[in-house]
């Protein structure tokens, strides 16, 4: 984030196109790296999965209330899903 932490997040939603974050201190604030929000589903004032990039890296935050770690989670977060990089390795 541009300011603060994913851990202080109290909702995540999508103004104009570009992820904003509101902390729990009342500040708003975006990515530090705008280009590594891809996406979301659900609405924009109220998503249901956040889509993120870093380094060809894929990251989805899960946002339910209703789920048993959304609900004690300051913004409902359950879940973070993230993708597998694959590399090979050879010896010479």
């Amino acid at each position: 984030l541009a300011s603060g932490s994913h851990k202080d997040a109290a909702k995540y939603l999508v103004e104009g196109g570009k992820l904003v974050v509101k902390l729990q201190n009342g500040e708003t604030t975006g990515l530090k790296d705008e280009s590594g929000f891809v996406g979301y589903t659900g609405a924009a004032d109220a998503p249901t999965g956040i889509l993120l990039v870093k380094n060809g890296m894929h990251f989805e935050i899960q946002i339910d209330a209703s789920h048993p770690i959304g609900k004690d989670d300051g913004a409902n977060v359950k879940d973070v899903l993230m993708e597998s990089a694959l590399t090979t390795i050879m010896d010479c």
